[in-house]
């Protein structure tokens, strides 16, 4: 029989490494969104700007939204045994 305890530790332990995770690739698309923010204000301005540096931050951030989806999704996928109980008996 699995103990109980660890198995909570590990599902908590397991939902905080994502919503690390989760922060992580919020904040480094913050970053991108910035520069991509400047790009943009300098075409608005007249400049020509890198159009392969522009592409490359807008898939760049674009992942990293999804890669923060995945991680806010995962996060809920999982939840600990006595929830599980609890909802069954429901």
């Amino acid at each position: 029989m699995k103990n109980p305890k660890k198995d909570l530790f590990e599902i908590l332990k397991d939902k905080s490494l994502k919503i690390s995770g989760l922060f992580n690739a919020v904040q480094l698309f913050e970053v991108e969104a910035e520069e991509i923010k400047k790009l943009t204000i300098e075409r608005g301005l007249g400049k020509n700007v890198d159009i392969k540096e522009m592409a490359s931050r807008v898939i760049s951030a674009k992942k990293l939204l999804d890669e923060a989806l995945a991680f806010a999704i995962e996060s809920q996928l999982e939840q600990a045994p006595n929830d599980c109980a609890d909802k069954s008996a429901q």
